[in-house]
């Protein structure tokens, strides 16, 4: 799925996760990414931005992690 066709509800959450994230505030952010990843696995937004906050909080393995389940 393609950014253009992320419902309403996906976008909004992936909006509100990168502004959590941009304001420091990493685990909300985590949060939001995981509970989409709940519902869509390979969600590629919230997998990539999920593995910026693992490099913020110094987690570079579970940050190659994350890269490593991308599907790009």
């Amino acid at each position: 799925m393609s950014e253009q066709q992320l419902s309403p509800d996906l976008q909004r959450s992936l909006g509100l996760a990168v502004r959590h994230q941009g304001a420091g505030r990493l685990s909300e952010a985590e949060l939001i990414c995981r509970q989409i990843l709940q519902t869509d696995p390979d969600q590629p937004v919230a997998l990539h931005l999920l593995g910026v906050i693992a490099l913020q909080t110094g987690n570079d393995e579970a940050a190659a992690d994350l890269v490593r389940r991308q599907k790009i």
